[in-house]
């Protein structure tokens, strides 16, 4: 069962880091919709950073149930220009969720 607390504070330091990263876009900086819409669920970080050119900003990091570290990362991405942002959850290497806001 999840814990609606931890969940809590995730999506509000999820939410905080998206509008910083909003904030830090400028010119040909981030990434577009058309990007965003590139990126299938599956699909290694490794294909999702030559899709977006860069790495994104690590939110957040957690082990699994048996220790291994890493193993749920949540990656985020201004869009061009600071125009909205884009959330991707990696379960060990893998695209497990994605979300995006106000990309154009």
């Amino acid at each position: 069962m999840v814990n609606l607390k931890r969940l809590t504070v995730v999506l509000l330091v999820c939410v905080l880091v998206a509008l910083t990263l909003v904030g830090c876009g400028g010119g040909e900086e981030g990434i577009t919709l058309e990007q965003f819409e590139q990126v299938t669920y599956g699909m290694s970080e490794s294909e999702v950073r030559s899709i977006f050119g860069e790495e994104g900003m690590l939110i957040s990091s957690e082990a699994d149930v048996l220790g291994e570290p890493d193993t749920n990362r949540i990656y985020g991405w201004s869009g061009r220009g600071g125009e909205g942002f884009a959330t991707i959850r990696f379960i060990n290497g893998r695209v497990m969720t994605r979300n995006q806001t106000g990309l154009e």
